[in-house]
């Protein structure tokens, strides 16, 4: 949507970072998408039905290795529950 009206340049999706501790890489942090808006000004989308102890965690350690970067994490509306 945002494409449409012209505020978002680009995006990409799945752009990898790897995850360090004591400058051993421990592993990857992939956010879904990597967003470039008309100002080419970049930041990085989660989206998350629900978040994880581990996408928690890896979130975290992704915000504290890449402070200089945005994150947004974007979560998924809970449904409604039906009556019956």
């Amino acid at each position: 949507m945002l494409l449409l009206i012209r505020e978002i340049l680009k995006w990409e999706r799945q752009i990898k970072f790897d995850l360090h501790v004591n400058g051993k890489k421990i592993g990857k942090y992939i956010p879904d998408f990597k967003v470039t808006d008309i100002n080419n000004k970049v930041h990085y989308e989660e989206c998350k039905g629900f978040l994880t102890p581990l996408s928690s965690r890896s979130i975290k350690h992704f915000r504290a290795e890449y402070p200089d970067l945005e994150l947004r994490v974007l979560y998924a509306r809970p449904k409604a529950r039906s009556r019956r």
